[in-house]
């Protein structure tokens, strides 16, 4: 299986449409990958790819992404309205438009899969360009610059599944498989695949000593200061009395503590050694009894709280070298990779999913 193309616009705010599209479809491209039912040989190597990433040096832009288009498994254009021709009728990205053009050709029609932000504009017959019209409509999401994280959650997981079940149905389509079954790699393809292989294992290994170390360590402050904007708005929004709080510390191990009353959950980073990740642990641990915030005067006598659930990660990069998580005993890469914003996501949840049992 080739790569899944995505042509992006940044017209209109990254928040809300290219970093917001790009996260979503990354997820059902890991959900595929994941996915024991679909044919081994239609998840291997499936990828996501943009613009001229991973292409080293100063490449031609529009030569880079005019190639990388033809040889896409699958081409996903962004084509929410960014303005308004003379006549008053709304327009995409004009290069996002030009690329879409290239794709008609090859990968195909039936390899395209648009997408839209219909906050902007609905994509009706009167809307989106006459070479379109007698074509399916893109797939679409309504998304807000200010949306909270609770409706930015929700439209995730939509957006998410639309984009499955249309991959999947082009992967599953008889045309796909029958054109994947015919197609015998070059040994210049073997290469090339062996040879990414080879720069994210060296990548991977990078992590876990000097420089590396250090970026994990400061991933973990970042992963730690979005569970504390999390649990705020919780709080914020429902004032279930709940408290968050964490420590930047220059020693090996520091905490985020999300606690209420009588219990919480304790987010924490275990370093031994500065310059390296050997033993290195994100722990979270859940807790009955009280727990205080970094800091907090505690006075008198305190009953320590007992763990009652642990859960332990690993520092990990994913397949375009962005840092984050894994479950310990997972393997390293994807689909396996965890994001700071799914992984401050799930502690959160996991705390709130405490005090519903309470």
């Amino acid at each position: 299986m080739g790569t899944i193309f995505y042509s992006w616009q940044v017209d209109r705010p990254k928040i809300n449409c290219r970093n917001f599209i790009e996260r979503a479809l990354q997820s059902a491209i890991d959900r595929l990958k994941a996915d024991i039912e679909l044919e081994e040989s239609l998840r291997d190597g499936l990828e996501l790819d943009r613009d001229t990433k991973n292409v080293p040096g100063s490449p031609s832009i529009f030569d880079t992404i005019m190639q990388k288009i033809a040889s896409a498994s699958i081409f996903v254009p962004d084509l929410t309205f960014v303005g308004q021709r003379d006549n008053g009728r709304p327009t995409s990205n004009p290069n996002v438009l030009i690329e879409y053009g290239y794709a008609l050709h090859k990968p195909g029609p039936l390899r395209i899969l648009a997408v839209m932000n219909d906050l902007y504009g609905e994509p009706t017959n009167l809307t989106i360009p006459f070479n379109q019209v007698h074509r399916r409509f893109p797939i679409t999401y309504t998304l807000a610059e200010d949306a909270n994280d609770e409706e930015r959650k929700a439209e995730k997981k939509s957006l998410t599944a639309k984009f499955e079940n249309a991959l999947r149905a082009i992967f599953e389509s008889a045309e796909y498989v029958q054109e994947q079954a015919s197609h015998i790699p070059s040994a210049m393809d073997v290469a090339a695949l062996h040879q990414r292989d080879m720069e994210y294992e060296q990548a991977l290994s990078s992590l876990g000593w000097g420089e590396g170390a250090h970026k994990v360590r400061e991933n973990a402050k970042t992963l730690f200061a979005a569970i504390k904007t999390r649990c705020d708005e919780v709080e914020s929004t429902f004032g279930f009395g709940v408290g968050c709080g964490w420590e930047a510390s220059q020693r090996e191990n520091f905490s985020c503590v999300m606690r209420n009353h009588s219990l919480g959950v304790i987010v924490g980073w275990e370093q031994p050694r500065l310059d390296s990740l050997e033993d290195a642990r994100l722990r979270v641990r859940e807790y009955k009894g009280r727990l205080y915030l970094p800091g907090e005067f505690t006075g008198g006598h305190i009953q320590p709280a007992k763990m009652v659930g642990e859960a332990v990660y690993s520092a990990t990069l994913s397949r375009d070298y962005a840092l984050g998580w894994v479950k310990a005993g997972k393997r390293r890469d994807e689909p396996s990779f965890i994001s700071n914003d799914d992984l401050a996501e799930t502690c959160v949840t996991q705390f709130l999913n405490l005090l519903r049992k309470e």
